[in-house]
């Protein structure tokens, strides 16, 4: 389990918001990359994968997508084609699955495994609900628990979702955020359409049921 001193300084402040007994996991060697354009997707697999020791980077895997016609501008409105394409780069190292609850999301993460998931952000970074007008995708790599316990010891898995915060980059910041699960799974299981600004010429905008309670499982 990670101390106070492996978290980034300026997030250590938001671990007095969730008390004193909190616990928390989470995959040190990612590094934040922040996105240009619409590759909220991309930078997140690039993120997980450069963590776990795979040699890539963010317009590799742009020109990967956009070869599969998955993409025009980087944009990545299907679980499945992000999935794809990590497995293009690292076969047999992602699958598309249903969102799990916080006991199962938990366990997969004190695992080492990454999740990518969608949800509609919003300005602060949050999980807001807008249809999915809004969507943007999360690396989900550690978890905090609220429950009261022993700050010393082995982690086990949360059973109240109430009590699990999830750690994550997203590429809009280069900060650690703390995002409640419950939160992180209401938008994703709110997302229906890309809303009026994007236009489908300039997007590829797939249908999405291949976003709305679907994770990317990223296991290597």
């Amino acid at each position: 389990m990670e101390t106070i001193s492996d978290i980034p300084p300026i997030t250590q402040s938001k671990l007095s918001d969730y008390g004193s007994n909190s616990r928390f996991i989470f995959d040190k060697n990612v590094k934040p990359e922040l996105q240009i354009g619409p590759k909220c997707g991309l930078v997140a697999l690039s993120m997980s994968l450069k963590s776990k020791g795979i040699d890539c980077n963010v317009d590799e895997i742009f020109g990967i997508a956009k070869e599969l016609n998955y993409t025009i501008q980087g944009e990545m409105f299907s679980a499945y084609s992000l999935s794809e394409v990590a497995n293009k780069i690292s076969p047999g190292c992602s699958k598309v699955e249903e969102f799990p609850g916080a006991s199962e999301l938990s366990q997969r993460l004190l695992n080492g495994q990454h999740i990518l998931v969608a949800y509609d952000c919003d300005k602060n970074f949050s999980a807001t609900k807008h249809n999915g007008h809004k969507a943007h995708w999360l690396l989900m790599c550690g978890f905090l628990d609220k429950s009261s316990g022993e700050k010393e010891g082995s982690m086990s898995p949360v059973q109240n979702p109430e009590d699990l915060i999830i750690l994550g980059y997203q590429g809009k910041s280069r900060y650690l955020g703390f995002f409640p699960y419950t939160a992180i799974f209401e938008s994703n299981a709110q997302l229906f359409e890309a809303g009026p600004i994007r236009l489908s010429d300039e997007y590829n905008l797939e249908d999405f049921v291949n976003l709305r309670n679907k994770i990317v499982s990223i296991n290597i």
